[in-house]
Parts: structure tokens; sequence; C-alpha cells
């Protein structure tokens, strides 16, 4: 995911980007930590739907846009 943002950022990063990713409720917390530090803010909410272990969730998270919540 890392490296789709920096393409995406390159591309279009003279634009405010608003990117949303499917993760896992397992989802590597140093993972999570290299997407989020590219992005100006993030926020993400795994839903208790499954069974623990099996949840998914969203991240949002803007690119050139101040201000939202850090995750």
């Amino acid at each position: 995911m890392a490296e789709v943002i920096d393409v995406t950022t390159a591309a279009l990063g003279q634009r405010k980007l608003l990117f949303a990713v499917q993760v896992y409720e397992t989802v590597e917390p140093g993972s999570l930590a290299e997407v989020t530090a590219r992005l100006s803010w993030s926020a993400m909410k795994v839903y208790d739907i499954n069974a623990p272990g099996q949840n998914h969730g969203l991240l949002l998270a803007g690119y050139g846009v101040p201000g939202g919540h850090d995750s």
C-alpha cells in the first residue's frame, strides 16, 4: 500500500487526495505506521462482525488535507 500511495501522490500530489483502504483486524502495526506516515491524517475503524481475528475494517486517510483525525 505504501508504494501505491507513493506513486499516486507523485502523479497527483498537487491535489487533495482521500485514500480508502480495506484493513484487517490483524494488520501489522509497523506496516500501518509506514502507510499513515505518508499522509496528513488518518482514521481507522475495524468492524466487530466476524469471529475475533477475522474482522475487516477501513482506513481513511487524507493527503494534502489539513486536519482530520489521527489513527
